[in-house]
């Protein structure tokens, strides 16, 4: 009996700081519908709108020291080139889901240089790594540069490699 007692005692305690999330697809699914993500904690509750396609763009947690972020990583299309977006959110109870990073690249462009052969130039970032230290943020892109030609459809790597990137991110209390 006392055991019992002493479970029931302990179960509120057991999803206490917890974050729990929920997806919600739009019905819909254009290009420029975002989704949403219902992100909770203890007693508190708010909703993310970003995305495309009716869908909310990946994210996850990210935990530095004590302290724990929402990472959201976004890509949108737009006329032949993908831009990349990167936030991180506050999941602390003071300044719940308060943006507190925000940066943004071309992670896909093209260069056609007009010629006879339609002949162009790619290039590609990739996001790797993000890491929390302090109040900077640092983030691992690779970048890979490729000739083509729209005529015979065979790249070339022209140029590659990647480079680390520190920000300082807004100051929280």
């Amino acid at each position: 009996m006392k055991k019992l007692l002493l479970i029931l005692l302990c179960l509120p305690f057991i999803g206490f700081g917890q974050i729990n999330f929920k997806e919600v697809k739009q019905e819909n699914d254009c290009h420029m519908c975002p989704g949403k993500l219902v992100v909770q904690k203890n007693n508190l509750s708010d909703t993310l709108i970003l995305g495309s396609w009716g869908r909310f763009p990946n994210y996850e947690l990210i935990k530095s020291g004590n302290k724990e972020y929402l990472f959201v990583e976004s890509n949108y299309l737009s006329g032949g080139i993908v831009e990349s977006s990167i936030m991180l959110f506050s999941t602390d109870e003071t300044n719940f889901l308060e943006n507190i990073f925000t940066t943004g690249f071309l992670s896909e462009e093209f260069k056609y240089k007009g010629d006879e052969n339609y002949s162009f130039e790619q290039i590609i970032r990739d996001f790797q790594y993000i890491e929390i230290i302090d109040n900077y943020v640092s983030i691992d892109i690779d970048t890979s540069v490729w000739l083509g030609s729209d005529i015979n459809e065979k790249t070339t790597l022209k140029s590659k490699g990647s480079k680390k990137l520190s920000f300082l991110i807004k100051r929280i209390e």
